[in-house]
């Protein structure tokens, strides 16, 4: 009998489930998370497994399932009084909403959720809300949420969106990097992958292929939303500079690893629009 089988209710489950998913043992990874949300589970056993199933959700494409997974979350947090937890997940929740799909309406809709609660002062869930309103171009509502804002890194967090926004690439690489000095491993990965965005908007390849490629480690804690990215951004990297080989290796990874993701993903459509039209080139 393993220690897993002996202890069933061991926060355990949760990591293993995510070293599975670093393996790319999915079925296996799944089955774990599914086990640390079990109604048997402790509270706090359940709230980190529905927090690490999301995860796993959208790093395979399945943001629809994750999106569940984070309402969730947010009863837990209100059957105990806990708004600010609360709060803060409905802002995480409609930032991944806008990241996966890009639809406005939705996400102002989620947001609306929040003006329900009247007991909230989490620094996190300002700094959240900033970069989300930053993300749908509404500055007037990220900077009154910047403003309550105290840390002078989850400010620049929230600025380095803006920039992204803005289209401001040279400063936004600029602020990146500051991130990336200060922040620890976990919290280089987005910015490593906002600054490839930036480089390729700037035609610089090369230095997008580097920081990708860098920001990508699948241990890290971004790398559920990073790392798929960093195939479709390679693919388009490669097929800018014509090596079409290295292009479909990267679009075939993102498709292979979502292939059971939500079929309207903005991403995936373009993955395989770029693969067909790829493939039919070279079949002439």
């Amino acid at each position: 009998m393993t220690g897993l089988e002996r202890f069933p209710e061991s926060i355990l489950q949760v990591y293993l489930g995510r070293v599975l998913t670093a393996m790319g043992q999915y079925e296996q990874a799944e089955a774990q998370f599914q086990i640390s949300i079990a109604p048997y589970q402790s509270e706090r056993v359940r709230s980190l497994g529905l927090e690490q199933l999301a995860k796993y959700y959208m790093y395979r494409g399945k943001y629809s399932a994750m999106l569940q997974l984070f309402d969730e979350r947010i009863k837990i947090f209100l059957a105990n009084k806990d708004e600010n937890s609360a709060a803060e997940s409905i802002a995480e929740k409609a930032y991944w909403m806008y990241m996966g799909w890009g639809d406005k309406d939705r996400v102002y809709k989620e947001l609306e959720r929040i003006t329900q609660l009247t007991d909230v002062y989490n620094e996190i869930y300002f700094a959240r809300l900033a970069a989300t309103y930053a993300l749908l171009g509404d500055f007037q509502q990220a900077e009154i949420a910047a403003e309550q804002v105290t840390s002078q890194l989850m400010k620049l967090h929230f600025e380095s969106h803006k920039l992204l926004q803005e289209r401001d690439c040279r400063q936004a690489i600029s602020v990146n990097n500051i991130l990336n000095n200060k922040w620890d491993a976990t919290g280089r990965v987005l910015y490593g992958y906002f600054n490839a965005l930036c480089y390729y908007e700037q035609g610089e390849l090369k230095n997008a292929e580097e920081a990708i490629i860098n920001a990508a480690n699948p241990f890290l804690r971004n790398s559920p939303y990073v790392r798929p990215q960093s195939f479709l951004l390679l693919g388009k990297i490669y097929q800018k500079q014509g090596n079409t080989q290295r292009a479909i290796e990267n679009y075939e990874k993102l498709l292979n690893l979502w292939n059971d993701a939500d079929p309207d993903l903005p991403d995936l459509i373009d993955a395989q629009q770029r693969l067909a039209s790829l493939k039919g080139a070279s079949a002439k």
